[in-house]
């Protein structure tokens, strides 16, 4: 369950669909509805900031298991969708 699911964030449309996805994933992490929500909004607000103050990037979603728990981890690629020597870059140094 630890694919990550990388979503590109260039227009509104990018910031909805980020938010369904995270959505979807979290429920299929076994989130209630309203931890699903929250984890929702966060990711639209990760999403808003990247156009708002980046203009594109990507978010990658994915679910850690900590034993029995699971939570659910969306990180942000402000500008590392350019290229891929530029998205390795930036992954390694959101990595640390």
């Amino acid at each position: 369950m630890a694919e990550e699911l990388l979503v590109p964030i260039t227009s509104d449309l990018d910031v909805v669909s980020a938010r369904q996805k995270g959505r979807e994933l979290a429920a299929v992490a076994g989130f209630s509805s309203g931890d699903q929500t929250v984890i929702a909004a966060a990711i639209s607000e990760i999403a808003r900031n990247i156009l708002m103050y980046a203009k594109r990037g990507e978010i990658s979603l994915r679910t850690v298991l900590n034993g029995a728990a699971s939570a659910a981890r969306p990180s942000s690629y402000p500008e590392c969708s350019e290229d891929s020597s530029r998205r390795a870059r930036c992954r390694r140094n959101a990595a640390r």
